[in-house]
């Protein structure tokens, strides 16, 4: 079986069973004009907005009754979106631009929250640069993440080859990865703030600095599917004006987002969560842009499995009409 066919095989399995999984989300037997399902990949700083328009009312003020649903991993996410299970993922881009080469080209990103990945590689204390993991166990949450596609292109620069140089262990999310690593069950791991920081603090080595070296990545993307943008345009308006509301309010009110970034990341030590909010906050897209160059580089590294890539244009999977 080819990888693109096998890649559809699965994602149509991952889809069922987390549709099934949450069928709450979409078990009315018809859409009401203001309700609207969104699912999220990661409970990270950068996928803050999402818990910020909950909790201050900017769905609400657009008319949305919001199911908000949290499903470890893009794999799984793109699945239940593609199962029809949600109308809006708020996820890392990789997931999406896989699931569209490999033949779902329902897929678009509608508006992008971060354009470059930022995290780390850390591990053990004897490890000290990245050729030492050759032959080693990484740490990510799933294969298709922003963690593994981070490892992957930091693999890359330092000539390593992520398939036959390091074995990957998918450990189903960040608080995971961070266990597997604490236990000893891998040898190094693959996240973002604030875990790279927790880790170092613990007395592990960075490894890697993936942030400084700026990869150009959509790293928190919006996505949505065609048909859902040619049947509810109106509520897929109000969720980025909403979003965008949301987003704003991060810069403009930080000491009322703080504390519910803190509660959605379980991130309770202060001096932790000023660190990542200085690391993050930069990257963030105000106007939720969505850069090209991001979307051409995960195509470039996809071509090796997805021979059509190479006549994917990034503007393939992209819809800006929200943004307008």
């Amino acid at each position: 079986m080819d990888r693109g066919k096998q890649f559809r095989v699965q994602m149509t399995l991952i889809g069922l069973l987390t549709w099934l999984a949450v069928i709450g989300i979409a078990s009315t037997p018809a859409h009401a004009a203001s309700k609207i399902s969104i699912v999220y990949s990661a409970k990270v700083f950068n996928l803050s907005p999402v818990w910020i328009a909950m909790e201050q009312g900017f769905f609400e003020k657009r008319g949305l009754a919001v199911k908000l649903t949290y499903i470890g991993g893009a794999p799984p996410v793109v699945a239940t979106l593609l199962a029809g299970g949600a109308d809006v993922a708020v996820v890392g881009g990789v997931g999406i631009i896989r699931a569209y080469l490999a033949g779902a080209r329902n897929l678009v990103f509608i508006g992008a929250l971060k354009n470059v990945l930022t995290g780390s590689i850390v591990g053990k204390p004897e490890f000290q640069t990245v050729t030492d993991l050759k032959g080693k166990k990484i740490g990510v949450s799933r294969i298709g993440s922003n963690p593994h596609y981070l490892a992957v292109e930091v693999l890359k620069r330092f000539h390593m080859d992520a398939r036959r140089d390091v074995s990957f262990i998918q450990t189903g999310g960040a608080p995971e990865s961070v266990a597997a690593l604490a236990s000893g069950a891998v040898d190094a791991i693959a996240v973002v703030p604030p875990q790279d920081a927790q880790m170092i603090q613990m007395g592990f080595k960075l490894i890697a600095d993936g942030t400084a070296l700026r990869i150009p990545y959509i790293a928190t993307g919006l996505a949505t599917t065609r048909d859902t943008i040619a049947k509810r345009p109106d509520i897929l308006q109000g969720f980025v004006v909403a979003f965008r509301e949301a987003a704003q309010f991060l810069f403009t009110h930080k000491e009322t987002a703080m504390p519910i970034i803190a509660k959605n990341t379980q991130i309770r030590d202060s001096k932790t969560l000023e660190l990542v909010y200085s690391a993050e906050a930069p990257v963030l897209e105000r106007d939720f842009r969505i850069d090209l160059q991001g979307i051409a580089a995960v195509l470039e590294s996809a071509k090796s499995d997805f021979p059509k890539a190479s006549a994917t244009r990034p503007e393939d999977l992209v819809d800006t009409r929200f943004l307008k």
